[in-house]
């Protein structure tokens, strides 16, 4: 007897993913270059990095439809990476959904079910199941040229996961839909996951979609993890300059090291208890962690620039005062928009200090 969908597999039934020093190469171009990569059983993460860092080319490995020149792919204790794709037990959920047009709602999520000889009547319901699970319950009979984009991605996540694979893969599954869409999606997708409680692999290049629905995410860079943590690790303690830069808003400035003191900009820099910057290091600067001091603040104890207003940009919730201060990047403070005026932003041309904590200070190497 199959697996009833709804079903969430106990610690037991859950399987981790395993890649050891994985190569693939396209000509002269190394796209993955040793990959070693631990995925936890029934763990979402999430594969980040920006066009050419080689996390789509990883997927694909893993779901089998490329072969790399070296390495191994464990799923569980074996090694699949000679497998063709049908034979994984890994259920794929593609950028543009890959659904079948020609082939009703209902149809298109027994499929993977059909392929494996379900019997009819299971398949009707474990189909009801799966529509249910994505809160599109008695679309069987729909037609797929009917669905919205949103509807769309429903139905492929219902045909990926409805014959209970080992290991679900999504590459860019949102990428297809407008942004408000797309933020609930992200929600949708996290809430299905901890429902499902299978070991799921996702592809982005966006990284507040990474940071909304991952346990853990890595970042490639180059054809290389370049960090692997928790989104509050890469986003509070990023491993380089790349992660710093890539997830989040900073700006980055250089640390003038070679005194007995660091110094930024000339002045004794304020920094967390056991930071020991190198000679290549650099601060990063969060929007949101800069303080715009008021009249009488002397901002004792913290990293203070001086500068001038060049714009501000209104962005709803929040305003981003641009200042400029000397560097060849403006400093970027994001004050909340309160409707009583209080704390309002200062106006283009005046001259303001903006100050950092400096257990808000985030030191990485070059």
């Amino acid at each position: 007897m199959h697996q009833p969908l709804a079903a969430v597999p106990t610690a037991s039934e859950k399987i981790g993913l395993h890649v050891r020093g994985v190569r693939k190469r396209y000509g002269k171009t190394s796209v993955l270059d040793g990959v070693t990569l631990d995925v936890r059983p029934g763990e979402f993460l999430t594969l980040l990095g920006p066009s050419g860092s080689g996390k789509t080319t990883l997927l694909m490995v893993i779901a089998g439809f490329v072969r790399p020149e070296s390495g191994e792919v464990l799923l569980g204790p074996q090694d699949i990476v000679r497998r063709p794709p049908h034979e994984r037990g890994v259920g794929m959920m593609f950028q543009n959904y890959a659904l079948f047009p020609h082939m009703t709602v209902g149809e298109n999520i027994a499929y993977p079910l059909k392929l494996r000889g379900v019997p009819p009547a299971e398949r009707a319901e474990r189909v009801a199941v799966a529509l249910d699970l994505v809160q599109l319950a008695g679309y069987q009979d729909r037609s797929i040229d009917a669905l919205s984009g949103g509807q769309k991605q429903r139905i492929a996540l219902a045909r990926a996961t409805v014959f209970r694979p080992r290991l679900l893969l999504m590459d860019e599954p949102l990428s297809a839909l407008d942004k408000k869409l797309r933020e609930q999606m992200q929600i949708e997708l996290r809430r299905l996951h901890q429902q499902l409680g299978m070991t799921t692999i996702c592809v982005t290049h966006d990284q507040r979609e990474a940071l909304t629905m991952s346990d853990r995410i890595a970042v490639m860079h180059g054809g290389n993890i370049v960090q692997l943590g928790t989104p509050t690790q890469l986003y509070e303690a990023p491993a380089n300059e790349f992660v710093a830069d890539f997830i989040g808003e900073s700006t980055i400035l250089p640390i003038d090291a070679s005194g007995d003191r660091p110094r930024l900009r000339g002045r004794l820099l304020h920094l967390p208890r056991d930071c020991r910057p190198g000679a290549d290091s650099r601060v990063v600067i969060r929007p949101e962690r800069l303080v715009v001091l008021e009249a009488g603040q002397d901002g004792a104890g913290m990293n203070v620039f001086e500068g001038t207003v060049s714009h501000c940009v209104y962005e709803g919730e929040s305003v981003v005062v641009h200042v400029d201060v000397g560097e060849a990047a403006p400093l970027r403070a994001r004050m909340l928009a309160r409707r009583d005026g209080g704390g309002a932003a200062p106006a283009a041309g005046s001259a303001v200090r903006v100050a950092l904590h400096a257990d808000d200070t985030i030191v990485v190497a070059a």
